[in-house]
């Protein structure tokens, strides 16, 4: 016996499958897309963040270079600093015996007068007067001769030496000149007023071994010399050089 199969009962249901199938399909294919578009724009968002990682870190290591440097630069000034400070108290620490040179010379002159006192003096009293004696003697260059030591408030390295009581005319009027000991232990002129022409001969022999008081002593010579052609220009017409003054 023959089966009959109906065609077109078969035929709807496997259009009806077909139309399933299609939009399932377009489904699918619109989620996978979807999804291929998401993991794009992710995979963009994260090649921006890295690139904008590797820029940050560049910069990052531009600016820890620079630091670097500027490290270096501060370290090296420092260091040059540090000698320069260092220099600089050296040359301070001399200036002490520069003044103790020249209290010794006035101690000496000082025990000088006191033995001249006592040498003239056989009266009574002669102990009290020898006690007076050193201070006298100390104070003759300081007062009498008007000679005074000062050191530098801005340049603590130099010492200035005032001297007055040299020109007649004015006896307060002030002759200097500033002193400073190199790093050679040499002594230099920084300033002097009145200038001397002999300056430079007079220290050139402070600095082939004279004493620092015979130097001062014949500063104020040269002094005396530059207030003695003052007064025979005001009273004369000028006169040649003169040779530099005994001491």
């Amino acid at each position: 016996m023959a089966v009959r199969i109906d065609l077109q009962a078969l035929q709807r249901q496997l259009d009806s499958f077909h139309t399933k199938f299609q939009h399932w399909a377009h489904r699918t294919v619109a989620t996978a897309e979807g999804l291929r578009d998401q993991h794009l724009a992710r995979l963009r968002e994260f090649q921006a963040a890295i690139r904008g990682l590797e820029q940050q870190q560049a910069d990052l290591e531009q600016r820890a270079a620079n630091v670097k440097r500027r490290l270096a630069r501060e370290q090296g000034e420092m260091q040059q600093l540090q000698q320069d400070l260092d220099s600089i108290r050296a040359e301070q620490g001399k200036l002490p015996a520069l003044v103790q040179e020249v209290h010794e010379a006035l101690q000496a002159e000082a025990e000088a007068f006191e033995r001249q006192e006592a040498a003239l003096c056989n009266q009574e009293g002669l102990k009290e007067r020898k006690l007076g004696a050193l201070h006298q003697a100390l104070g003759m260059y300081q007062q009498r001769l008007g000679l005074e030591f000062q050191h530098g408030d801005a340049d603590g390295e130099q010492l200035r030496v005032v001297m007055t009581q040299v020109d007649a005319r004015d006896p307060a009027r002030p002759f200097t000149f500033a002193v400073q000991v190199m790093g050679d232990n040499s002594y230099a002129v920084q300033a002097c007023d009145p200038d001397l022409p002999a300056m430079p001969q007079l220290l050139a022999e402070l600095n082939s071994g004279g004493t620092f008081s015979r130097f001062v002593r014949c500063v104020r010579t040269e002094f005396r010399a530059v207030v003695k052609a003052e007064m025979q220009q005001q009273a004369a017409p000028p006169l040649p050089q003169q040779p530099v003054a005994a001491c």
